[in-house]
């Protein structure tokens, strides 16, 4: 007999002490997960939304790389967002 065929069973398989260690290290990694989307999302504030930044870059060649700078910003915390609420898939694992 080979081991569970999916996930649920596994799980059905653990104790409970197993299982709750495992699920304080789910719940661990999905906090920290959140808490660095907060930083992310509090510095885009500041770089994407605010003129603040914005308002130091003098006209020239260096004002498109600022706007690419901020651009890249924005789409890094909408993938980080949207990778929080992915599902997991076991299959892309290195």
């Amino acid at each position: 007999m080979s081991g569970p065929r999916n996930a649920i069973a596994a799980i059905a398989v653990m104790d409970t002490k197993t299982r709750v260690d495992l699920a304080r290290v789910k719940i661990k990694n999905v906090v920290d997960g959140i808490s660095a989307l907060l930083l992310i999302s509090e510095q885009n504030a500041l770089i994407v939304y605010s003129p603040l930044l914005a308002g130091q870059i003098p006209a020239s060649s260096a004002g498109h790389a600022f706007n690419s700078f901020q651009r890249a910003m924005h789409g890094y915390e909408i993938v980080q967002l949207c990778a929080l609420w992915d599902k997991p898939d076991g299959s892309l694992r290195p």
